[in-house]
């Protein structure tokens, strides 16, 4: 406010015709009822709390073994993170729940909504006082394990692609999930030699993996890995 005022005080001494100094005047009247209105904006602005982050909580995983977990949604390759934010009364008990960040499915934001709503949180301290007032709740639909890689065929991976690279278009395909849970079992069966090779060439073991398996639905898809991560290794 002072710059507007200095600024209507400058331009009189350069002003010439009635007209332009009664603006003169008028600039400068406006400026000094306008100043004290921003202060106290100012001053109501820097009084309101700013509202404490929330606590995050450990991540909720839900496995297609899962009841919450719909098998039509495993089949059609949806997958993805919700996280929730959830404030709870001062007993531990849920009040009210809200998706922070979408999983970019509506139904999977649903369930894991419906999941959090059903927790309850020890919320009581030493003192008595409430431990928390809102906590943000990660829940992850991981639709595959590392015990169910054999099993997993080209044609299941080929539709978890397309539907990753739909609903994520800025992520690389090497971003999909189950890529770094089938690199982390190929370091627990190859050689010790072999493990450095992998981790350098990893982009390129996923990309031969997904050009096979786009070419051969009918091949596993952990088999195909195994054997373009061998293919780098040997180079």
């Amino acid at each position: 406010m002072r710059e507007v005022i200095i600024f209507a005080y400058f331009n009189i001494n350069h002003l010439s015709t009635p007209k332009e100094m009664r603006m003169s005047k008028y600039l400068i009247l406006l400026a000094a009822l306008i100043a004290p209105v921003i202060a106290w904006s100012q001053e109501q602005t820097a009084s309101v709390p700013t509202e404490p982050r929330p606590a995050r909580a450990r991540e909720i995983v839900v496995y297609p073994d899962d009841q919450e977990y719909p098998a039509e949604l495993v089949k059609t390759g949806v997958q993805g993170t919700a996280f929730v934010l959830v404030a709870f009364n001062p007993d531990g008990t849920p009040v009210s729940t809200a998706v922070r960040t979408t999983s970019r499915s509506d139904q999977l934001d649903e369930i894991a909504l419906s999941i959090v709503r059903k927790l309850s949180l020890q919320q009581t301290t030493d003192s008595g006082t409430p431990r928390y007032s809102s906590v943000l709740v990660p829940v992850k639909f991981s639709k595959d394990v590392v015990t169910d890689l054999g099993k997993k065929s080209c044609e299941d991976l080929n539709v978890d692609l397309a539907y990753f690279r739909s609903v994520f278009p800025e992520k690389k395909s090497e971003d999909l999930e189950l890529f770094s849970i089938a690199t982390g079992a190929l370091f627990l069966i190859v050689k010790n030699e072999k493990r450095m090779p992998i981790v350098a060439g990893r982009k390129t073991v996923i990309s031969k993996t997904i050009a096979t398996c786009a070419a051969e639905p009918e091949r596993k898809f952990f088999e195909v890995m195994l054997r373009a991560a061998d293919e780098v290794s040997v180079k």
